[in-house]
């Protein structure tokens, strides 16, 4: 907090989820824009979306399950002996 009040020219930092870190720019860059860093970002949505496919699951199961028995479904329909003229 005190480099940032010593640095008035910062205008732009990046910071994770943390109210600690949102509150110590509050207070040493008061006219910072707060924004979030890559790696946050695309970690928090990868936890996000992980979260979502573990309800999702038992659907997301029952659904390739099905897929997997239509394409068994569709070989069939290619036959596997020779060629008949």
């Amino acid at each position: 907090m005190t480099w940032l009040s010593r640095h008035p020219e910062v205008k732009v930092a990046a910071r994770d989820r943390s109210n600690t870190y949102r509150e110590a720019l509050a207070k040493g860059a008061p006219d910072a824009v707060q924004v979030t860093d890559r790696w946050h970002l695309l970690h928090n949505l990868a936890l996000t979306l992980e979260e979502f496919l573990l309800q999702k699951r038992p659907g997301l199961r029952e659904a390739a399950l099905l897929e997997d028995m239509a394409e068994e479904g569709a070989d069939d329909d290619f036959g596997s002996g020779p060629p008949s003229c």
